[in-house]
């Protein structure tokens, strides 16, 4: 992805990005986020290390799930200042860019694993905005 396609917004809420992608559809990204493991090193090759699951993912329910993602450029949990967030924001650029360089393809080698313990999926479409936001497929908690 050229960094031109993507957009950073701070307000009083955080570091916000806006992007669009060729051939990178939602269902993937959903795909992706209980599958991570299965691509974590490629989706930013210099900075993430392998990820383990402490809270495997529930099959149409991620909410729970516990990863162990190490990442080289993490510098902890504390409430980030504008410029972390800028930071953070270059962090993610990378990684949406890389999404345009493996997804697709891993997520077509994985079609052929039914198994929804080894290859879990859940929809994660919201609606609503900002703090009103909820998940359409999801229980509400």
């Amino acid at each position: 992805m050229d960094i031109r396609d993507m957009q950073v917004k701070q307000d009083s809420m955080g570091t916000h990005m806006d992007w669009k992608h060729e051939g990178i559809t939602a269902h993937m990204i959903d795909w992706f986020w209980s599958n991570m493991e299965k691509g974590i090193l490629l989706w930013h090759p210099e900075q993430h290390e392998p990820l383990e699951w402490a809270v495997p993912v529930t099959p149409g329910d991620p909410r729970g799930s516990v990863h162990i993602a190490p990442q080289t450029w993490n510098d902890g949990k504390k409430k980030a200042t504008p410029e972390e967030g800028m930071i953070w924001a270059a962090h993610c650029g990378q990684e949406i860019g890389n999404w345009g360089v493996f997804l697709p393809q891993l997520y077509e080698l994985y079609k052929v694993v039914k198994n929804p313990l080894y290859n879990p999926f859940a929809d994660l479409a919201v609606e609503g905005k900002g703090r009103d936001a909820r998940y359409r497929f999801l229980p509400q908690a």
